[in-house]
């Protein structure tokens, strides 16, 4: 097979191809390790140069219980003492108590999200995420650039990560939706690579305030869509017929609020 070769002792030792070859193996142990999750679980959308390195995450633990790997992201923010990265396509209730106890304790955040697909049912009222304290901890961490917020559409992995670990690394189901099953680790060439995919994943995206300021405008021109985003949110239900159009903007989605369409409600409110 050409992965070997003899010396003149007749005894064999790797030769070049070899030891490229070998250099590969841990991405193939690591994928076959766990084929029954990747059976369901797609990577199309990272780039081809983290999926030929994925065998720097064979240090991890598998996270196969939901509520575990949530537990495990509510630990590491109450942890973080220099930042905290997050891709994710929803926030928890219990995230908001220790975000803003890590932005009290001058930790740095960068928040990724697809706002496009968190959708907030509409008689659900999201206290923790609107309470005074809160608003003022995120308001003065935006002013002093500690908090950082951008959108991406389509986001290849939900990750949750800090300088201690990397608390959750998972990838979509077939369909685009997250089960928020996958991986945990604090080794260095786990973080690495969760290290190096977020910086990509943030220059290819949006800042939150950028989209958030063109869909103000939009409502404020548009009555018909702002009566209809009020009613969403204050009686779970609309008649009026800019429902479609906020579907178009994705501040809506199957007749409920999505994250972004939430927090245009509240400018409304405040204008």
């Amino acid at each position: 097979m050409g992965l070997t070769q003899k010396n003149v002792d007749g005894l064999h030792h790797l030769s070049n191809y070899g030891r490229i070859v070998l250099q590969q193996l841990p991405t193939l142990e690591f994928t076959y390790r766990h084929r029954d999750y990747f059976a369901n679980h797609i990577l199309d959308h990272l780039p081809q140069d983290y999926l030929s390195r994925l065998g720097k995450l064979e240090v991890s633990t598998r996270t196969e219980d939901v509520i575990i790997g949530f537990y495990n992201v509510d630990r590491m923010i109450q942890e973080a003492e220099e930042y905290i990265w997050s891709i994710t396509d929803q926030y928890l209730v219990s995230q908001a108590r220790y975000t803003e106890g890590a932005l009290e304790r001058g930790v740095a955040i960068r928040n990724l999200d697809a706002p496009y697909s968190v959708v907030i049912p509409a008689k659900e009222k999201p206290y923790e995420w609107n309470r005074p304290s809160f608003l003022e901890s995120s308001a003065r961490a935006r002013e002093e650039g500690r908090l950082q917020e951008k959108l991406m559409e389509r986001i290849p992995v939900y990750l949750f990560m800090s300088e201690k670990e990397a608390a959750a690394l998972a990838f979509p189901q077939e369909k685009g939706k997250f089960d928020y099953l996958g991986f945990t680790s604090t080794d260095e060439k786990f973080r690495h690579w969760c290290g190096d995919l977020f910086p990509h994943c943030w220059k290819e995206a949006t800042h939150r305030s950028d989209i958030i300021e063109d869909r103000q405008k939009w409502l404020l021109k548009s009555p018909q869509p702002a009566s209809a985003l009020r009613e969403l949110a204050e009686e779970g239900e609309s008649e009026q017929g800019g429902v479609a159009e906020l579907g178009e903007k994705g501040l809506a989605r199957n007749g409920k609020l999505t994250y972004l369409g939430r927090v245009l409600y509240l400018k409304l409110l405040r204008t």
